[in-house]
């Protein structure tokens, strides 16, 4: 951490950077549960001091044991924190994985695409049976004719269904997340546009 805050400290451009709280609703407090948010401050001598404090705090909505955090010190230990659980591709395939995992739960708990998943699954139970009941010799042109309508269908909701998750989501796979995660790893930590990187979320993941 002290490479970060030495380099910070050079830095070229870094005084205009001071403003920006990249953890700021990012983090939530320990204490209460409420969200941490980026402050500033000036002292009796006139220095402006930065720093993060929690939310409930400054709207007094509740009382909150949480004592202010110096803004750098803390941006720069998360960074290092995260930087050196980054470097072990066993972490970053298991973060892809429940990344992937949650992101496909959300995908799927959407109204239309929930509708048109159950629809799927009946047309599916349905061609099961008159799959069956040919099979047991019961067939004639309207089974055959019901069947391939069946299976028009389900190719149809499988089209729909991948349609809405593209409409409604970047759709993500766990390559393309671990792809990005090692893609940030490559770069330099002192910079602040990849500390942006390790904090927010990037479109073109």
């Amino acid at each position: 951490m002290q490479t970060i805050r030495n380099a910070n400290k050079f830095a070229p451009g870094r005084k205009k950077d001071i403003y920006d709280f990249i953890l700021s609703g990012k983090i939530v407090c320990g204490h209460c549960k409420n969200m941490i948010t980026g402050e500033s401050g000036t002292s009796r001598n006139g220095t402006r001091h930065y720093y993060y404090n929690c939310s409930s705090k400054k709207k007094k909505t509740n009382k909150c044991d949480f004592h202010a955090v110096n803004k750098q010190w803390l941006e720069d230990y998360v960074m290092q924190t995260t930087w050196n659980l980054l470097i072990y591709e066993t972490t970053i395939n298991e973060i892809a994985n429940q990344v992937y995992n949650l992101h496909t739960t959300l995908s799927e708990n959407q109204t239309l695409i929930k509708s048109l998943i159950a629809k799927r699954n009946d047309a599916i139970r349905a061609t099961n049976n008159l799959i069956t009941a040919i099979e047991q010799g019961i067939i004639t042109e309207q089974t055959k004719a019901r069947l391939k309508e069946l299976e028009t269908q389900i190719s149809q909701y499988e089209f729909d269904i991948e349609q809405e998750k593209q409409r409604n989501y970047t759709y993500l796979t766990p390559d393309k997340i671990r792809d990005y995660l090692q893609s940030i790893i490559k770069g330099d930590i002192c910079n602040i546009n990849i500390q942006k990187e390790i904090v927010y979320k990037r479109n073109n993941i």
